[in-house]
């Protein structure tokens, strides 16, 4: 079960500032840093990619991935891992609204990924 009260807290943080997407292939793990996503439900995050090849290489042979969340708050410091499976669309009607939004702020999209939590704690 998902705690509610961190995943308000991580909401929070996602539609400020850029967090860490980690993923892990063949190859070993791959780390990049994302910023424009958003919730797309309870929870789902939706991530865009923008430029994305060894990520999607590993999410491909393994679908396990995890963000790394980082917020200050009134002196505190917070960081949370959030674990997942994703998913790559390259096509389909969130895809397509996904990149509209992208056309508009000038960048590219050549897909999404559809992050689906499993499991959120403050580390």
């Amino acid at each position: 079960m998902i705690d509610q009260r961190l995943k308000k807290e991580i909401q929070k943080i996602i539609s400020l500032k850029p967090v860490t997407l980690i993923s892990n292939g063949k190859d070993g793990v791959h780390c990049i840093t994302v910023d424009r996503i958003k919730f797309l439900d309870e929870n789902r995050i939706i991530i865009k990619d923008t430029y994305m090849r060894k990520t999607l290489k590993n999410i491909k042979e393994n679908n396990n991935v995890s963000l790394n969340i980082w917020g200050a708050e009134k002196d505190k410091d917070h960081e949370y891992e959030v674990c997942g499976k994703a998913r790559h669309f390259k096509s389909g009607k969130l895809f397509e609204k996904i990149k509209k939004e992208c056309e508009e702020e000038g960048m590219p999209c050549k897909g999404i990924i559809v992050f689906t939590i499993e499991k959120i704690e403050r580390i």
